[in-house]
């Protein structure tokens, strides 16, 4: 009775529960094949649609999904809605309009048939159970778009033969459970466009930093200190566009930590302007001048445009400056921290950078691109413009870039017996102009510097050195710091590691139809020899050994008096063999050796006076 019930249960259930079972692992199956069809439009998406077969193998779509108009090697047999066979990876070819293709496929046009068999996803758990086959067509940009068969001697692997037909493809994605199924496959489609990127029709940038130094605190802390900072560019694309970023100091600090005085940034879109701001004296931290800190500073205010397609910051009339205005915490200044140790023998006096209390410069800027006897008087500033203007302008069709940067004196290594520093050095002008002009696009890239370098000369003081101005030779280069002596049986080489100008053939200077470039990487460069030692760990000294008791060498009295006179206090000598030598027979303590400081490396410091660059495009 129980039997014949449970029977009718079970008759009754099972169905449902089988069906139930297919249907979960039917919806299962079909989450995972969209999912990976949707993956595969993606991965196409993500990969460039073409470059040059000399940029390497298989780095495009086209090298992946359509790269030649070889035929399958295998055979096609489609199957049908009764039992569709899964396609093998001898399918994969270029399939023309006459050739077999399957009711999951574009139904027109030739495209390549693309098939990755679950095998070879073996090592990706997510496609371990399918196979995903890519259909890949070039479609025309028309509405509606019509398929485009590639020329009989298309292949990725050639130069000059690679060049797709058009600029769009259609593909469909279909995914295949691996062991089949009655069910249709999975099938995905989308059209990929190749992105059009507009070709520059004009664009110029300029970069200065008139003064930049750096070393390490006792801490082992990177720092650096620049001043005179500008960075402006402007583009002409499928936009216009205009950027201005100028700061009179700019400091940071290994930790991350940085500060600035008078800065200012612009962007265009929309036209906007700032005006003219001033900063007291400050420091990059609560140390004060222990590490960097620096004087008034001012920014002089300006405009970014970018309307009308041409694109502008600043002009001629009136360029954008940042500058050092006065000698408060003595204009710059730089160390290496509050309880630096610097090195006896260099009788260094901090800071190991500073301005001069005399000797500013004009900060004004001249409509030729060069420094100018016009402006305040500061002591480190840097300025410039860019300008892009039309036919119709007083200055036709002329995209121009400019940057100038100067700097009063500097003293390098201030110390006892010289405190205008080992070296002074001043930048007594420094420009850099790139122009392109005209119908013609005549393209035009310019620049100039004079660099003063005195050295301190017993008994005379501070004498010339050398005047840096561009030459194909470096005239550091036959100046060895050893043979400059200092005084006191000291030579320049005891504080200068190496220094060298640049010379002609290291700046850059290109001037093509439509384009100007200069860039001069760095007037003077100087590296310091190290100014600390590294911490010298005292030595333990090692414990005497504590003399052990001995019998005494003088023999004492005899214990009764009969036994005859007392010795003579003159013996000294034991002649008992078991006795200890004497304690002023003991050997001498070896004395500790003094340790020996050894100069850290790290504690150099390096100067750059007068970086500058600019560049300038026109193809309109």
């Amino acid at each position: 009775m129980v039997l014949g019930i449970l029977g009718v249960l079970i008759a009754t259930v099972l169905p449902g529960m089988v069906a139930g079972i297919r249907a979960g692992d039917l919806a299962r199956t079909n989450t995972q094949a969209r999912g990976l069809a949707q993956a595969e439009l993606e991965r196409m998406r993500n990969l460039p649609f073409h470059l040059a077969r000399d940029a390497g193998e298989f780095i495009d779509v086209l090298d992946h999904y359509f790269p030649d108009r070889t035929k399958p090697t295998g055979a096609v047999t489609c199957g049908s809605a009764e039992r569709w066979t899964v396609p093998a990876k001898s399918w994969s070819g270029y399939v023309e309009p006459g050739d077999t293709r399957c009711g999951w496929e574009p139904a027109t046009g030739a495209f390549y048939r693309q098939v990755r068999p679950a095998a070879a996803g073996a090592a990706n758990p997510d496609t371990t159970d399918f196979v995903i086959v890519t259909d890949t067509r070039f479609l025309t940009d028309a509405t509606p778009a019509s398929v485009v068969a590639p020329p009989a001697d298309y292949s990725h692997a050639f130069t000059g033969r690679d060049t797709p037909p058009a600029s769009q493809l259609g593909v469909t994605v279909t995914v295949f459970p691996r062991n089949g199924s009655t069910r249709a496959p999975v099938t995905s489609a989308t059209q990929i466009g190749r992105q059009s990127i507009s070709p520059p029709r004009a664009g110029s940038t300029v970069s200065v930093t008139t003064l930049e130094v750096g070393t390490t605190t006792v801490d082992g802390l990177p720092l650096s200190l620049s001043a005179g900072v500008l960075d402006l560019s402007t583009s002409l694309t499928g936009s216009s566009e205009a950027q201005g970023v100028l700061s009179a100091t700019l400091t940071g600090l290994g930790t991350g930590q940085q500060a600035a005085g008078a800065d200012l940034s612009l962007v265009a879109p929309p036209d906007s302007s700032a005006p003219a701001t001033s900063k007291a004296p400050a420091a990059l931290d609560a140390s004060g001048c222990a590490l960097a800190c620096w004087g008034t500073t001012l920014q002089s205010g300006g405009s970014v445009r970018a309307s009308d397609a041409l694109p502008g910051v600043g002009s001629p009339s009136s360029a954008l400056t940042a500058s050092v205005s006065d000698h408060a915490n003595n204009g710059i200044s730089l160390a290496q921290g509050q309880g630096a140790a610097y090195r006896p023998g260099l009788a260094l006096a901090a800071p190991l950078v500073r301005m001069e209390p005399g000797g500013g410069v004009k900060s004004g800027v001249a409509s030729t691109c060069s420094t100018a006897e016009t402006g305040s008087t500061v002591r480190v500033t840097a300025g410039g413009w860019l300008r892009t203007t039309s036919p119709t302008d007083p200055t036709p069709t002329l995209v121009e870039a400019c940057g100038t940067g100067r700097a009063a004196p500097v003293a390098v290594l201030p110390t006892d017996f010289a405190p205008e520093g080992v070296l002074r050095v001043r930048l007594v002008r420094a420009s850099a102009r790139c122009a392109v002009s005209g119908g013609a696009h005549t393209a035009s890239a310019t620049y100039d510097y004079s660099v003063r370098v005195e050295r301190w000369s017993p008994p005379n003081g501070y004498v010339d050195l050398v005047t840096l101005t561009p030459s194909a030779t470096d005239p550091l280069a036959g100046m060895p710091p050893a043979s400059f002596d200092l005084g006191g049986g000291r030579t320049l080489a005891d504080y200068v590691a190496s220094w060298s100008s640049v010379r002609t053939t290291d700046i850059v200077q290109q001037q093509g139809t439509g384009t100007a470039r200069v860039d001069v990487p760095g007037i003077l460069r100087l590296t310091t020899q190290p100014l600390r030692d590294l911490p010298v760990a005292t030595p333990t000294a090692a414990a005497e050994p504590s003399p052990t008791a001995s019998p005494s060498a003088v023999p004492t009295a005899s214990p009764t008096a009969s036994s005859g006179p007392s010795p003579t206090a003159t013996s000294t000598t034991s002649t008992d063999p078991t006795e200890s030598p004497s304690a002023s027979a003991s050997p001498s303590p070896t004395p500790t050796p003094t340790p020996t400081a050894t100069p850290d490396p790290l504690s150099s410091l390096s100067l750059t006076l007068g970086s500058l660059s600019c560049s300038a495009q026109d193809a309109r």
